[in-house]
């Protein structure tokens, strides 16, 4: 298991989700970041923190994983 901060790249809106550069949340993942159970947590903790949907924003195109030990 790896502590993770997981930041958005870019300002923008995904329908109706407006997202702003450098949101972030810090998740502890297993394995990788791809893997559906790393998605669904990573979603989790934006939905937690800010309110925020980002069942399309996932990716490393809107995302950056920033392995933190």
């Amino acid at each position: 298991m790896a502590l993770y901060n997981i930041t958005a790249k870019k300002t923008g809106t995904w329908g109706s989700v407006h997202f702003e550069k450098g949101m972030s949340v810090e998740v502890v993942l297993q394995g990788a970041t791809s893997s559906s159970d790393s998605i669904k947590k990573v979603k989790e903790a934006f939905l937690n923190k800010y309110s925020l949907d980002i069942e399309h924003l996932h990716s490393s195109t809107y995302l950056d994983f920033e392995k933190i030990n």
